[in-house]
């Protein structure tokens, strides 16, 4: 089974910036007349998308997702905010680096505060554009 059409967004805690890639590129693909289902579904959709972090605390499970070596077996792409979460990914989930597209996105920016998600979301807008499949 082929996972190219399944994509995943990884940070420290799946809090802010994995979720807002998420909600971005699900955004973007659908703009683009895409038809996009959660990444654990089956068949029926175009794309896949989610997110977790390499290090989801007690205190924001259950909303955050914790990564597994399952969910990074699953998918085509994962794209990762940091070098710190890049090396996680290498290291302590043994994923390859084909697999992985280090995007940059610096941490410190809440969801909760309008005009941080705002410029959270346009930052993942702008580095996303390259990776967009078009119809």
């Amino acid at each position: 089974m082929a996972f190219d059409d399944r994509y995943l967004f990884v940070c420290v805690g799946n809090v802010d910036r994995s979720v807002a890639g998420e909600i971005i590129l699900r955004e973007l693909l659908e703009k683009d007349g895409f038809d996009v289902g959660k990444l654990n579904e089956r068949r029926g959709h175009d794309f896949y998308v989610g997110s977790a972090g390499i290090e989801v605390s007690e205190a924001n499970k259950p909303q955050s997702i914790q990564l597994t070596k399952e969910m990074t077996r699953r998918v085509g792409r994962i794209f990762s905010v940091e070098d710190f979460v890049t090396n996680g990914l290498i290291n302590n989930y043994s994923v390859p680096t084909r697999k992985i597209f280090q995007l940059n996105i610096e941490d410190g920016r809440s969801l909760l505060i309008e005009e941080e998600a705002q410029s959270l979301y346009d930052e993942f807008r702008r580095k996303l554009a390259d990776y967009l499949s078009r119809k």
